[in-house]
């Protein structure tokens, strides 16, 4: 079953992450997967990391964004309706965000715990190397 993880726990696993691994949220060429997501707000408080992070490195904050929405972050949900809530939370309800994020391909909707593992291993090698 699935379980929406409030927003101080997803702040607190952000941080974990932080900590463990100094700036990895100022290199662009760090990648994040959510691949259990409910809601989104994991994938929207690396977002809002990555975003402060690389404001040095990428100043045009379209440019910032566009790179961080289609290079750096990937997510599966187990239904559209899921998938559909993480893409509209995650580009903030704006179309142009939603169309960059559709494109990429690295958003997508499956079930990793109902899968083989054999299935589960290819699924997530093939989104993690896609366009590599």
């Amino acid at each position: 079953s699935l379980v929406f993880t409030p927003r101080p726990v997803v702040q607190q696993m952000v941080d974990i992450l932080e900590a463990e691994n100094p700036g990895i949220f100022s290199d662009p060429t760090k990648t994040f997967a959510d691949l259990f997501s409910t809601a989104g707000l994991f994938l929207m408080e690396l977002v809002r990391r990555l975003y402060n992070g690389l404001a040095d490195q990428m100043p045009d904050q379209d440019e910032r964004l566009r790179h961080i929405l289609t290079e750096q972050l990937f997510e599966m949900s187990h239904n559209e309706i899921l998938h559909r809530i993480t893409i509209e939370a995650v580009s903030g309800g704006i179309a142009e965000r939603k169309r960059w994020i559709e494109a990429s391909g690295h958003f997508m909707v499956g079930n990793l715990a109902r899968m083989s593992p054999e299935d589960r291993q290819r699924t997530v090698a093939d989104m993690l190397t896609e366009g590599t």
